[in-house]
């Protein structure tokens, strides 16, 4: 196929269209001449730039290299580490070099090519001078779609990488929402030059990530699993091929590069300095990350160090993955933006001038790129598999295919044939060139073909079977992924054959994995599978040697390849260590669940750190390992792409993540000897709710404990906080610190939302005691009363029950026994008429019963009520959903207190003129401030110390409390059910 161009080499009027020009190329043209280049800029995509407001061909060479250096390696780098780890070492290196060689030369013919038509500014363009106008729609469409679809793993990267520096401190959508806002706002520069000083930041990001992560690897020490080669199926092999390949995908975006150079005949100083350092790099990160991680080579690469290296690494990085993505969506406006304003050769001002229409139509065209890749990286489930697709399609062509079509173009026509011309002589001689005159149009024609052999040829079926293995690859990856099959009956039960029933694994034999394994062996399961730290192996044996359904494993591998339902009950602090170690020996079919109080690392440890071929419905318990799970709710928590089951107090969680419906059934099955109430969450609800219900509840009884410790003094016995609803804060207090403080911690430091509402807490009683000491009636009356209308209305019934017993009941529960009505009379507690005066307080009811109790101030509700207000928390929306059988009676003691007028007003005179309880009140706040503080500092270690410090001083009375703690709490339990009211508690 020859090109056409108006006028002639020699006596043309236009004599300047062809010209001697030599380049950096290669001396191409007769013996002792130069090849004639198009020099004319009316052949330019940008035309004549001299007096154009907005100049486009302003980049020097080594800008364009940075430019190619982020868009390729960016991503491309990310994944060459598990390539290693999948087909060995050897073939690793070999296909890295090989690639990158051929990768070369294919970018090196794009430039020849472009320089010969200077028109071509994208794909759509070179497939008009290939193809004619189907050509153009056809690679127009395609490197669309491929850009898109790139732009939309930058937004599910930027998501990962969020998520893994905040530890899923907010909602996924959130966090691939603001990459893709960041990315808008950054491509809207019309030029590539001011994008080529971020792509230098971006190298530079990407290049101490990998830094980072390979010190990381290198200080952990070799883990082993390093082989020379591997022994895989064709398709699970090329599948790894497809990623190197992707590594060096950056050629759809090099017309576009080389148009917006100053001097485009410079381009392969940029393109040699790409393939240089992206070969080097790709060797150096595979060949350390693998060397050091072995086996467990996970990608993306950043993900192979611990949690504060990966944080840290993916924080430096986050530069790269933006700025990358820009790149990539700067590319496709630019391709849509120059066929709006480019028609038939002819550019619109509006290209190059700040105009309305011009600026109105980039920032559209830019939204609307980076919108869509939002919608389809988050609503499409099965993205990263159908970018393997279009990246097998796409990429096999632009990086391969095209370039060598596009060069040999030019080839198909015999030029021995048609009349008259000279033989231009390139410096590659197998490449021979023809420039000829007719006289009778006077058109210029180049043409030329290539001698046998024809590596052009060779390159282009290399492009061809690239594309047809990695669609196969591609398709038989996503074919296997929706086969993979649970292995067990989803209606399996109990009373079920041995061989039928699922393999039950527990990695981690605490007081919660110790709880599961007693109500499932009870239930009937036969096939039982448990571990814990190395250290504990022996101790654990010999609990469980007589207990025929449950084995006693060494460790989590051996858990992991035998189980059918795997159970990781390990604290938040430690699940993405434990998941990280265990997680890749995964039984294929698998479904894994979490017992973790805070699901935001868990989520991240199971996304990072478990096969693609497992399911994930997860699970947790709500409540404490002494408590019977006896009909309380199960709460299930549903989340887009996921699954995970929670297991409450009273009821279970459930999430289901990454797992279809019969998983979903199957856990509800084997959980079903807990015999709780299923719950469904997400998993960002979980934490919500989970930190709504529990964090602010928690805080008070913390503070309680903390300020009494401090004070030296068990306050029942003093005759101080006995009876009515000082049971139920005594006997809370008393429960929690009874229990391990790893309970409370990860709720407290790892979920964002507790921390917000802890310090909200810290500051409502730091207010109140303020006004309380200002003597500030007004001011005090106020802020409760408002509070208790905005949590509770102002009507102050909604038909429910209440959820507290009678004083009268609470009584049999106290620890210490109420002052006697003479010496309560004597001190001025109750005056005998069976009303409150001044300082004391009686609970309304029946003469003759009268209170004795001295008027507290309540100020742990009281800055209960009003932190709940402030944040606009209701919970009572959460009670029937999770609630813990804790929240309930806590959220049963401030109603108790806020629902009554005489009870609340008996509070506020109290805390106004009553001073006896003024010491207890400031001891109180200064240690809600200490564990506001503590929490904010993150650290488990002076969360523990703290905790264990006031532990010590109540250990001595544990016993007792929880007795009457949990007759309490039974009876309040039963107590609502008589009356109808609905139970749930987390």
């Amino acid at each position: 196929m020859a090109t056409k161009h108006e006028g002639s080499i020699e006596g043309s009027q236009d004599e300047t269209l062809y010209s001697s020009h030599e380049h950096d190329f290669g001396r191409i043209g007769h013996p002792k001449e130069h090849i004639a280049v198009a020099e004319n800029d009316a052949y330019d995509v940008y035309g004549d730039e001299e007096s154009a407001e907005i100049k486009y061909r302003t980049m020097v060479w080594w800008k364009a290299a940075a430019l190619m250096l982020a868009e390729t390696v960016s991503l491309g780098i990310l994944s060459i580490p598990s390539v290693f780890a999948s087909l060995g070492m050897v073939a690793g290196c070999i296909l890295v070099i090989s690639l990158g060689a051929i990768a070369t030369a294919t970018g090196y013919l794009i430039g020849l090519f472009k320089l010969r038509y200077p028109h071509i500014h994208n794909m759509a363009d070179a497939g008009m001078v290939l193809a004619g106008p189907i050509g153009r729609e056809v690679l127009g469409a395609a490197q669309i779609i491929f850009m898109v679809f790139l732009c939309g793993s930058h937004v599910l990267t930027g998501l990962i990488a969020f998520d893994t520096i905040t530890a899923g401190a907010s909602c996924s959508v959130l966090w691939a929402g603001v990459t893709a806002i960041i990315c808008i706002i950054l491509t809207i520069p019309r030029t590539l030059n001011g994008i080529s000083y971020l792509s230098v930041a971006s190298f530079i990001s990407i290049l101490s990530a990998v830094l980072i992560t390979m010190i990381g690897v290198g200080v952990a020490g070799h883990k082993g699993g390093v082989t020379a080669r591997a022994n895989l199926s064709f398709a699970s092999a090329f599948l790894s091929v497809t990623d190197i390949i992707f590594a060096y995908a950056g050629h759809v975006a090099f017309f576009t590069f080389i148009s917006e150079m100053r001097k485009p005949e410079d381009f392969p100083k940029a393109l040699y300095l790409l393939q240089i350092a992206d070969t080097t790099l790709y060797l150096i990160v595979g060949i350390v990350v693998y060397a050091y991680a072995g086996a467990d080579t996970v990608s993306p690469a950043l993900g192979n160090t611990g949690t504060i290296l990966r944080k840290i690494a993916y924080g430096i990085a986050l530069p790269t993955i933006i700025v990358a993505g820009v790149i990539n969506g700067h590319v496709c406006a630019k391709l849509v933006f120059i066929r709006i304003f480019r028609r038939d050769g002819v550019k619109s001002r509006h290209m190059t001038t700040h105009s309305w229409v011009g600026w109105l139509t980039w920032i559209g065209i830019c939204f609307a790129i980076w919108a869509l890749a939002f919608v389809i990286a988050e609503v499409i489930p099965f993205f990263n598999d159908l970018l393997g697709v279009i990246s097998s399609v796409f990429a096999s062509w632009f990086t391969y295919g095209i370039s060598v079509s596009a060069t040999g173009s030019d080839v198909e026509i015999d030029v021995m044939t048609v009349g008259s011309g000279y033989l231009l002589v390139p410096s590659d001689p197998t490449i021979r060139v023809v420039v000829y005159t007719t006289p009778e149009t006077e058109m210029c024609i180049l043409g030329g073909y290539h001698s046998d052999p024809n590596p052009n040829l060779i390159l282009l079926q290399m492009g061809a079977f690239i594309m047809v293995a990695g669609l196969y690859a591609s398709i038989d990856s996503i074919v296997e992924g929706a086969m993979v099959a649970l292995k067990i009956r989803p209606d399996v039960t109990p009373d079920s054959p041995l061989e039928e029933q699922p393999a039950i694994g527990i990695i981690g034999m605490g007081s919660m994995g110790v709880m599961y394994v007693k109500y499932l062996e009870a239930g009937g399961w036969k096939k039982i599978y448990v571990c814990d730290i190395p250290s504990k192996y022996e101790a654990l044996k010999e609990k469980y040697q007589d207990h025929s359904c449950v084995t006693v494993l060494r460790d989590g591998h051996l858990v992991s390849r035998i189980s059918d339902f795997i159970m990781y009950a390990v604290e938040a602090e430690f699940i993405c260590k434990v998941v990280e170690m265990y997680g890749p020996s995964t039984k294929v079919g698998a479904i894994v669940a979490g017992q973790t109080s805070v699901k935001a690392p868990e989520k991240i440890a199971f996304e990072q750190y478990l096969p693609e071929d497992v399911f994930i419905v997860s699970c947790h318990s709500l409540h404490g390992p002494t408590v019977s799970p006896l009909g309380q709710p199960l709460v299930s928590v549903l989340s887009f792409a996921s699954s995970s089951l929670y297991v409450i107090f009273e009821f279970q969680v459930l999430t289901k993540h990454r797992a279809p419906d019969e998983a979903l059934t199957l856990v509800e099955n084997i959980l079903a000897p807990l015999r709780s109430r299923y719950v469904y969450l997400s998993y960002e609800e979980h934490d919500t709710v989970t930190a709504n219900t529990q964090a602010v509840t928690h805080a008070a009884f913390l503070s309680m404990g903390t300020a009494w410790k401090d004070e030296l003094e068990y306050p029942w016995e003093t005759g101080n906080y006995v009876g009515g609803i000082e049971t139920v804060k005594v006997n809370i207090m008393l429960r929690i610190y009874s229990n391990k403080w790893h309970v409370y911690a990860g709720l407290a430091i790892l979920n964002p939302s507790a921390r917000v509402q802890i310090d909200q807490y810290a500051r409502s009683v730091t207010e109140i005691y303020k006004l309380m000491v200002a003597g500030d009636d007004a001011g005090l009356r106020r802020r409760i009363y408002n509070a208790r209308d905005r949590v509770f209305g102002s009507g102050m019934s909604d038909g429910r029950a209440p959820i507290l017993l009678s004083e009268d009941i609470l009584d049999r529960f106290s620890l210490g026994r109420r002052p006697s009505s003479a010496s309560a009379k004597a001190n001025g507690i109750y005056n005998g008429n069976g009303v409150p005066n001044g300082n004391g307080s009686t609970t309304p009811g029946s003469p003759g019963s009268p209170r004795t109790s001295r008027a507290n101030s309540h100020l742990s509700l009281l800055g209960m009520v009003d932190c709940w207000a402030q944040l606009g928390i209701q919970p009572f929306v959460h009670l029937d959903l999770a609630a813990t059988p804790i929240f309930r009676m806590l959220l049963g003691v401030s109603e108790y207190l806020f629902r009554s007028p005489e009870r609340l007003e008996s509070a506020v005179n109290a805390a106004l003129y009553d001073t006896t309880y003024r010491a207890n009140d400031l001891e109180f706040v200064v240690a809600a401030r200490g564990w506001s503080q503590c929490i904010s500092f993150g650290s488990f270690e002076l969360y523990q110390r703290r905790f264990t410090d006031t532990s010590a001083f109540f250990e001595s009375r544990f016993e007792d409390a929880t007795k009457l703690g949990s007759a309490m709490m039974q009876a309040i339990l039963d107590s609502s059910q008589t009356d109808g009211a609905h139970l749930a508690d987390p």
